[in-house]
């Protein structure tokens, strides 16, 4: 079985990998596009994010900071006014809202994911990325330059990009791939692969 989702889907598919892993249910793959990652509940404005991408895309204009601050108010509107059971709904999603605070990234399965250069979310997106390698597994990541965060969905608009996801897809000529050990960026033809 093999999961994935883009943008807050993205999340969902990440915090499933976690659950999975604890329930010792096998995952083929997760592959995410533009996934949130960071609690933005915890800052006022762009500026208190430690993503430079969040800072910089601020008035992007298909998803900025505004339009996150939104969806991060309705995300945490969904729980109840109820003092008591809203602080049992908080301890039950504890890491669920920031997922750089997960309790191990230790035994994920292999990840791909995707990122838009010009998207908000682009950093923290990288950052998780970078902490799976980190704990020893296998992640490719592609940052896509110049697209912005639903890049993903805008098929008649940008058919170079849809050419080159599947081509990835495909596992033709070439093969993003991170390494535990190696968090830069590579391409390399795939009769060069280790």
């Amino acid at each position: 079985m093999s999961i994935g989702g883009v943008s807050a889907g993205g999340n969902i598919a990440l915090i499933l990998a976690h659950l999975a892993r604890d329930a010792a249910i096998p995952l083929c793959m997760v592959a995410v596009g533009t996934p949130t990652v960071d609690d933005l509940s915890r800052y006022e404005n762009a500026q208190g994010s430690p993503y430079k991408s969040m800072q910089e895309m601020e008035f992007a204009p298909t998803l900025n900071w505004a339009r996150l601050k939104w969806f991060d108010n309705l995300k945490w509107s969904s729980l109840s006014n109820a003092p008591e059971l809203r602080k049992k709904q908080m301890e039950d999603v504890k890491w669920f809202a920031d997922l750089m605070t997960a309790p191990s990234f230790k035994n994920l399965g292999k990840t791909v994911i995707y990122t838009a250069g010009c998207d908000p979310l682009r950093d923290e997106g990288e950052a998780y990325g970078r902490k799976l390698v980190e704990a020893g597994n296998e992640v490719t990541m592609k940052r896509f330059e110049g697209v912005p965060h639903p890049f993903m969905h805008m098929d008649a608009g940008m058919f170079g990009t849809i050419s080159i996801m599947n081509a990835l897809h495909a596992n033709k000529t070439f093969q993003p791939f991170l390494k535990p050990g190696n968090t830069s960026r590579c391409w390399q033809k795939r009769s060069e692969m280790p």
